[in-house]
């Protein structure tokens, strides 16, 4: 009997040191763990800024399909050269695109997320535009950069009556773990 005591006995330590574990850590005593996740915040919030800067670089330059510099550029390009310049690799081309990071609903959405619309409904494609979402402080207004194809690189509303018609979906690239990175 003495040694079913002592199991019974190191099994309610254990336990309780487990119970303390918990309690610490629901009550921000380990300063660790909130620090790496503010750190992650502050690394995104540096990422964002460089993919925004970029793109907005770019803001009045002509559309070109298949175009890459200032001179002219298209959706999916001003796209993957604003995230290359905060060293995160993205496929050329919008629908490869539109199939990369993780969906977000537009409630959620932050920007540096991608949005996706698909404005030709005879097209076969699922989609066939793509921007990046740049400010998100008036819910009810959000905007987004893209290179549209009549007025070239510009910052636009997704609440206009013609994108909503064309809204598909939205997808966030940063801070998600299956972005392949530089």
């Amino acid at each position: 009997m003495g040694s079913t005591h002592l199991i019974s006995s190191n099994r309610v330590k254990f336990l309780l040191l487990n119970l303390m574990l918990i309690f610490m850590s629901s009550c921000g005593l380990f300063k660790h763990s909130s620090k790496t996740n503010n750190d992650n915040k502050s690394e995104n919030n540096k990422i964002v800024k460089v993919v925004l800067y970029t793109a907005r670089s770019f803001l009045g330059s002509p559309y070109k399909l298949g175009g890459t510099d200032k001179s002219g550029i298209d959706c999916s390009a001003l796209v993957k050269i604003s995230f290359e310049h905060a060293n995160i690799e993205l496929p050329r081309r919008s629908i490869e695109q539109y199939h990369f990071g993780k969906p977000v609903t537009i409630e959620h959405v932050l920007p540096g997320d991608l949005v996706f619309f698909r404005f030709d409904k005879g097209s076969k494609n699922e989609i066939d535009h793509v921007g990046i979402i740049s400010d998100v402080s008036d819910r009810m207004n959000i905007k987004f950069i893209h290179a549209s194809t009549k007025k070239g690189v510009m910052e636009d509303e997704l609440s206009k009556p013609y994108n909503t018609k064309a809204f598909v979906k939205c997808v966030r690239i940063i801070g998600n773990p299956i972005v392949s990175e530089k």
